[in-house]
């Protein structure tokens, strides 16, 4: 498709079935097109709600390309022991239990089962 036009869900679908030769889900269409809006392809123009109907429709354009993806930060190992809680942000934290309750993460080789312990006895 050209980068001025503007298109639908449903024009999408049209387009692919003459590419493809045969028509698409609209649902696997509009799963698509929302990856492609989070990865920066495509960008939602408009969205058209007509009354009487609950749900919108939404208007999608051609975008310059992929934006760059922020790098991913790596987790803290976890501690043997102990629970640790760790606020993110508003609304949002992170609760760490420890190695207590997670008997297999030794080698394969060494693994004895070490029960399932409760990180809350020691307390």
């Amino acid at each position: 498709m050209s980068k001025a036009r503007r298109f639908t869900c449903a024009d999408a679908v049209a387009f692919m079935t003459q590419v493809i030769g045969f028509e698409p889900g609209v649902k696997s269409v509009a799963r698509a097109l929302s990856y492609l809006c989070q990865r920066g392809d495509v960008v939602v123009m408009t969205t058209r709600h007509r009354p009487g109907e609950n749900f919108a429709v939404n208007v999608y354009a051609r975008n310059d390309g992929p934006k760059p993806m922020m790098k991913p930060t790596p987790l803290t190992p976890e501690l043997p022991g102990g629970v640790k809680e760790k606020t993110l942000g508003p609304g949002h934290r992170r609760v760490s239990f420890g190695m207590d309750w997670k008997p297999y993460r030794e080698p394969k080789s060494d693994r004895p089962w070490r029960g399932y312990q409760s990180s809350l006895v020691k307390v």
